[in-house]
């Protein structure tokens, strides 16, 4: 029911918005709908050449091109993986946690901005839908002694998701510490080496391999690689747009000594208070701000009639994101409910850690690399799924009623301080 409720509703506002391809997600659509025709315009094109992960993306775009013939057919599939994201939440508290809450994952499908989003043809609605498979089968069979076996399943997962948008490191990073942590013995020590080295193994050969043929093929010269890995830390440490895509930073982008004197210069030039503002930018654009640029982009400034009133597209927005915001605080509260239990836990085997490690290792990276509301697509759903917990903790250990028990003491020690105040005759 909620994978058929959240698919429903993003494929009508799918038709809704109708929105349109653009910046670099029309470049890999076009890209892909040439090679369809047997017209490669990767292999002499210096975006391609220079950003040579895009042709992962481009390539599963070509391939459901080919069978459909049609670009709806993409939007259809993102449909699918968003919409499956959303039981992804479920089947992971319930898993997880052993909640059976369904108000996060529930919010979730209605999230706005997610369902809005899913028109976008981007690549991180396949890559999400991988990691989160990976992630819950990594988890869910942590105590489980066939560990070849899920490693290997994991590690191609993973690596197909890193194909299509070149994010797993985080992910992988996660997994190493999570279990790392975990060790107590000499045994333990054993288990850990062999799962990270197939899995490791299994994703390092998987990506390779896919780098190589694409080279070999002549697909693209620069395979699946990223020849300008610089360009995301000038965009991050450009204080003036609080680290988005820097324009001060595009004549530069082909001369890497010049994007490290540009980066330098950017962070020696902020003064300490200059740097709490431009940290604070940073973390309100990927964890908080819901930026709708791509809708707008597409729908421009036509009007919109709602219960027969006349309505920009900019304060549609303005509404959807308030809305948005109140659903997202509950989401941001029950996940803070989640990670204090874990503190008061202290449980090393718990799953919690996981999601814990890895949301800080997102909090850390996009500190001083480009970001966008976009880029925090997984981060956000990790909370989500912490809020499950979030929510079952609530309902066990009901913090109103704690609340509700603090007021009360706290009323009675003001009234024993006013009796008190009458009887030596001070005034109350």
């Amino acid at each position: 029911m909620l994978f058929t409720f959240a698919f429903l509703i993003r494929f009508i506002v799918l038709h809704i918005l109708k929105i349109e391809p653009y910046s670099d997600y029309a470049t890999l659509f076009n890209a892909a709908w040439n090679l369809k025709d047997g017209i490669n315009v990767m292999a002499d094109s210096p975006y391609f050449n220079m950003w040579g992960f895009q042709t992962g993306y481009v390539l599963y775009q070509t391939v459901l091109l080919k069978i459909f013939q049609s670009e709806m057919a993409l939007h259809v599939f993102d449909c699918f993986y968003t919409s499956a994201s959303c039981t992804m939440i479920y089947l992971m508290g319930k898993d997880l946690w052993k909640s059976d809450q369904k108000l996060p994952s529930f919010l979730y499908a209605v999230y706005l901005f997610a369902i809005a989003y899913t028109g976008v043809l981007s690549n991180q609605h396949l890559y999400v839908f991988l990691v989160l498979i990976a992630i819950w089968l990594w988890l869910r069979e942590r105590e489980k002694s066939n560990t070849i076996k899920i490693s290997l399943i994991v590690g191609v997962l993973l690596a197909i998701a890193n194909i299509i948008r070149p994010e797993v490191i985080l992910v992988l990073s996660a997994m190493i510490l999570y279990e790392f942590l975990k060790i107590e013995t000499k045994e333990d020590w054993k288990k850990w080496i062999k799962k990270i080295l197939i899995l490791l193994g299994t994703f390092l050969f998987l990506t390779q391999t896919a780098s190589f043929l694409v080279q070999k093929t002549g697909l693209n010269p620069s395979g699946l690689e990223n020849k300008n890995i610089l360009w995301k830390f000038v965009c991050g440490s450009d204080y003036e747009v609080g680290g988005g895509y820097s324009l001060r930073g595009e004549p530069i982008s082909n001369d890497q000594e010049a994007e490290k004197q540009f980066i330098l210069d950017n962070y020696t030039s902020l003064t300490p208070s200059e740097w709490l503002i431009f940290f604070k930018k940073k973390i309100n654009n990927f964890w908080t701000n819901d930026s709708y640029g791509w809708v707008s982009a597409t729908v421009g400034e036509k009007k919109e009639i709602i219960s027969g009133i006349s309505m920009s597209s900019e304060t549609i927005i303005q509404i959807v994101k308030i809305v948005d915001g109140m659903g997202y605080l509950v989401i941001f509260f029950l996940a803070l409910v989640s990670m204090a239990k874990a503190r008061k836990e202290n449980d090393v085997h718990s799953p919690k850690n996981f999601f814990l490690i890895l949301l800080l290792l997102h909090f850390l990276v996009y500190l001083v690399i480009e970001t966008q509301t976009r880029y925090a697509y997984l981060a956000r759903i990790l909370l989500f799924i912490l809020a499950m917990d979030g929510m079952k903790t609530w309902k066990e250990d009901p913090i109103p009623q704690k609340m509700k028990n603090w007021l009360k003491e706290k009323c009675e020690n003001i009234e024993k301080k006013r009796e008190k105040a009458k009887l030596d005759g001070k005034k109350v």
